[in-house]
């Protein structure tokens, strides 16, 4: 499992979600929520996580609303 704060890649992320939905004390529905995630995260592309793991989703951090 990865260190708190010292995600490295999506899979570092997937990874950590996988044993959460497994071992955490948490409600099936919940469980469920973060299975989707896995599967969102799954779904993007190995050019794009590599270009998200050298640059992050600057959008997404530095939006203005």
């Amino acid at each position: 499992m990865s260190s708190v704060g010292k995600y490295k890649t999506i899979d570092d992320v997937i990874s950590d979600l996988n044993v959460m939905i497994t071992e955490a004390p948490l409600p099936n529905k919940e469980k469920r929520q973060l299975a989707d995630i896995v599967g969102q995260l799954e779904q993007i592309t190995k050019p794009h996580r590599e270009v998200l793991t050298k640059m992050g989703d600057s959008i997404a951090l530095h939006h203005d609303d």
